[in-house]
Formats: structure tokens, C-alpha cells, sequence
């Protein structure tokens, strides 16, 4: 099978997104399969058999591009859906697979070839532009909304990375199971709940993307807020410390 593959990352960096990808890559290449890969002008070159890398134009002035939402996405993801309607309407593909806000390019082009498009949703969209504090216009996540949706509806194929994205976290409930306050967006494994139950800790649960917006100190300081302790208020870091060291903490950052 010859798959056009959509990535609006730069491949390859040690990140968590093109990480995903490559072990994607690896393993259809490894099942005979032929992947062409369009992706951003930045990256270190990768060899493997049955990969094609094809890059689109750098625009003016853009030289990187950070982890999440920014406004240099803008005219990269623009250049990248010309490459890719370029690539994918002068060669002939059995399926499309896009990632993240690829899928939009990957939608339409794939229902002009007539072909099955597969989305590899590795996060909520609308969820990244408030966990990066990219903006906090009602009507932009609308907006994003409104696309993830036509990427999940007219995909064959969506493969989500997180339980989350999946079947969202019921927090309330598992507090309730553990009797002990949770954090974060991702349900843990079940016996990381039991051993957090037994040793009478809290769980807190977080991964990089929720941490990106935020830091450790700001979980800590939300772990004080919301469990009652008679600390001494006049030593704050030292109350931050006792509760990061009475916490159990998990980080469910997972890599393909």
C-alpha cells in the first residue's frame, strides 16, 4: 500500500508528536507498506526503507516552531497543504494519513482522491489552545471545534493517543473511588489507583501538555488549595513541599 502521510511538526525532533510518528512509520514501513511523508522544512533528515520524506517551503523569517499552537503554524500549515495537494494529486495513494490539524488537509485531499483518510488524533485541538494559553476567544475554539469535529466525522479511520480523548476522564468519580482529590485529565491505570487508595495518598495525574501551560509549583500550590492542612501560610515553599511529598504523582505522557 502507498500511504501519503500529513505531518505539521518538524520531523524528526526528540519531541512528543514526531516521536509518535516515526514509530508510525516505522512500523507500516516494517509491514511493506510505502509512506511519503509531507512535513515542515525543519527537522533532522531520517533514513528507513519505504519512507520518502518530502518538505514543504520555509516561510520568511520562520526558522522554528515551538510545542503546541503559535502563529507561525499559520503560514507553515499553509505551505504544508500546498506541498500536500501538490504530492498527493500528481501520485497515486491507497489512504492518506494526517495528524493533528493535518487532518483538515488530509480530508479534503483524500476525498478527492477518493480514498480512505485515517486522523491520528494525538490531542483535542480546542483543549491545546487553552492548556498553551494561545488565546482565550470563545468564538477561536469554536471555530477549532468546529474543524475537529469535520476531521473525526469524515476520517475511516481515528486513532486517539490518550484514554482521554477517547472516553473523557470522569475526575469526580474516580475521587470518589479513591476518596482522594485527582488531578489532571488522563484516568490512570487501575492499579495505580488501588496502590494511591492503600497508601491513603493523593493521586495526581498530569502529562507534558498540561504542564506546558503551567509548572509544577502551579499543580503544587492547586494541591494546597484544594486538600484543607493547617499549614503555616507564612512558609509557603516549605507547605509546597510537604504536600509535593505526600502526593503520588504519574505522568501519563505515552510514546508510539
Amino acid at each position: 500500500m502507498r500511504i501519503l502521510m500529513i505531518a505539521p511538526e518538524p520531523f524528526f525532533e526528540p519531541r512528543g508528536t514526531p516521536f509518535s510518528e516515526f514509530h508510525r512509520i516505522r512500523a507500516l514501513t516494517a509491514l511493506g507498506h510505502q509512506v511519503d511523508l509531507v512535513t515542515y522544512p525543519f527537522g533532522e533528515n531520517v533514513s528507513m526503507p519505504g519512507l520518502r520524506v518530502l518538505r514543504s517551503l520555509r516561510p520568511p523569517f520562520v526558522k522554528r516552531v515551538k510545542i503546541g499552537p503559535s502563529a507561525a503554524k499559520f503560514p507553515l500549515d499553509a505551505l504544508l497543504a500546498l506541498t500536500a495537494f501538490r504530492v498527493g494529486l500528481t501520485g497515486k495513494y491507497d489512504a492518506v494519513h494526517s495528524h493533528e490539524e493535518g487532518g483538515v488537509i488530509g480530508v479534503i485531499l483524500s476525498a478527492l482522491l477518493r480514498v480512505p483518510h485515517l486522523y491520528d488524533m494525538h490531542s483535542s485541538l480546542p483543549q491545546q489552545l487553552t492548556n498553551f494559553a494561545f488565546t482565550g476567544s470563545t468564538v477561536a475554539r469554536g471555530i477549532v471545534r468546529w474543524f475537529e469535529k469535520l476531521m473525526i466525522n469524515r476520517s475511516r479511520v481515528v486513532i486517539v493517543s490518550r484514554v482521554a480523548l477517547a472516553t473523557p476522564a470522569d475526575i469526580s468519580g474516580l475521587e470518589s473511588q479513591l476518596d482522594a482529590p485527582v488531578f489532571g485529565l488522563i484516568p490512570p491505570a487501575p492499579d495505580l489507583c488501588a496502590f494511591a487508595q492503600n497508601a491513603h495518598v493523593p493521586l495526581v495525574v498530569y502529562d507534558s501538555e498540561s504542564l506546558a501551560a503551567s509548572s509544577l509549583n502551579a499543580v503544587a500550590e492547586e494541591i494546597r488549595r484544594r486538600i484543607p492542612h493547617p499549614a503555616d501560610a507564612a512558609r509557603p515553599h516549605r507547605a509546597r513541599t510537604f504536600f509535593l511529598a505526600r502526593c503520588l504523582f504519574f505522568s501519563a505522557t505515552i510514546l508510539f
